[in-house]
This record gives structure tokens, C-alpha cells and sequence, in this order.
């Protein structure tokens, strides 16, 4: 996929409405949450759970081929 040179440190994606995180062998898998208030978490024919996200971004840091990623929730924003 990158023509022979080392594996991705992490394929990460934005606005998706819902922070979620997994791992594809050993490649690191996340989503972030949107800046916009999150879509409700719909599992099978439930639409009653609650939202209790807040809306979020990633800010990444990567360093010696390490990559940290960690979400912030403009809830913490508005506390400090």
C-alpha cells in the first residue's frame, strides 16, 4: 500500500459523530467525534439510549515513529 516502507502508524478519521477505537493487526484504528453535538447511538431496533458525548477533537502527536493520539472533549474546554 506505501510502496514497501513501513506500515502506517495509524489510519485515524474526523467528524464521524462518535469517538470509537480498534486495531487492524498492528495498526492503530480511530474515529473522533464531531465539534457538532453527536448522532444518536442506534443498536439494533433501540433508538432510546442516551447521547452523553460531548462533542470532541483529536490532537495528535507524533515523535520517533510513535504516534499518541488523544481526544478532546470541549466539555473539558469549557470546565478549564
Amino acid at each position: 500500500m506505501n510502496g514497501g516502507r513501513s506500515p502506517p502508524l495509524g489510519i485515524l478519521c474526523g467528524h464521524v459523530h462518535r469517538p470509537v477505537s480498534s486495531r487492524a493487526g498492528l495498526i492503530a484504528l480511530q474515529t473522533c467525534g464531531s465539534l457538532c453535538p453527536p448522532n444518536p447511538l442506534l443498536l439494533g431496533d433501540r433508538a432510546d439510549l442516551a447521547v452523553l458525548d460531548a462533542p470532541s477533537f483529536l490532537v495528535h502527536d507524533v515523535r520517533s515513529g510513535r504516534l499518541l493520539s488523544h481526544v478532546v472533549s470541549m466539555q473539558t474546554l469549557a470546565r478549564a
